[in-house]
């Protein structure tokens, strides 16, 4: 990766979370598809009889899922981003950047401005949430 922009992601506090799509129990039909299901988990159709299915999943969804584990065909994918992926270890330990923190422990999820079309998903600059404003990077 260019020094240049490892530089200005870091400085950035740039982060992949461990979303569905890095699960080695992910499975998508197509490569580019959005949704797929997880390998981990079954549950019984309510409307449907026979086996129990695979559960669907986005590939961008992040869940508290106990089978986590990085795929490393997908890792490989990332090259010098991997470096950027957030495991739940290092959640735990408390590795996220404190502005990450702060939004999920301070703001509101029904704030307006939580919508990660307008603001991916901080909010602008000297916007108000919950009647607590975000202080820029």
């Amino acid at each position: 990766m260019d020094a240049e922009k490892l530089r200005q992601l870091e400085a950035l506090q740039y982060t992949i979370p461990p979303v569905c799509g890095l699960c080695v129990s992910a499975f998508f039909y197509q490569n580019d598809a959005l949704f797929g299901s997880c390998q981990s988990h079954h549950y019984s159709h309510v409307k449907h009889t026979g086996p129990t299915r695979p559960l669907s999943i986005c590939r961008i969804g992040v869940a508290s899922c106990a089978f986590f584990e990085l795929d490393p065909t997908v890792m490989a994918k990332l090259g010098g981003f991997s470096r950027f992926v957030d495991t739940p270890q290092k959640i735990e330990a408390g590795s996220l950047p404190d502005r990450i923190r702060a939004r999920d422990n301070d703001i509101s999820r029904a704030c307006p401005h939580y919508d990660l079309r307008d603001c991916s998903p901080f909010c602008p600059d000297g916007a108000v949430c919950s009647k607590q404003p975000l202080q820029p990077l």
